[in-house]
């Protein structure tokens, strides 16, 4: 439901589904309108642990 929300109201950014509890306990994450402003076009694409900017901090 946060991925559907934020693609129809055009916000960008990223979406990460983990425990709260254990925050190495990464399920699956999606980046949220990546292109938005180069294509004009809504997407949601899946991303691995490796590829969230959460994690890599």
């Amino acid at each position: 439901m946060t991925c559907i929300n934020m693609m129809l109201h055009g916000c960008e950014g990223e979406v990460v589904q983990y425990n709260a509890l254990n925050p190495d306990d990464y399920q699956c994450g999606w980046k949220i309108n990546h292109n938005i402003y180069i294509y004009g076009l809504p997407s949601i694409i899946p991303i691995e642990k490796e590829q969230s900017t959460i994690y890599q901090m």
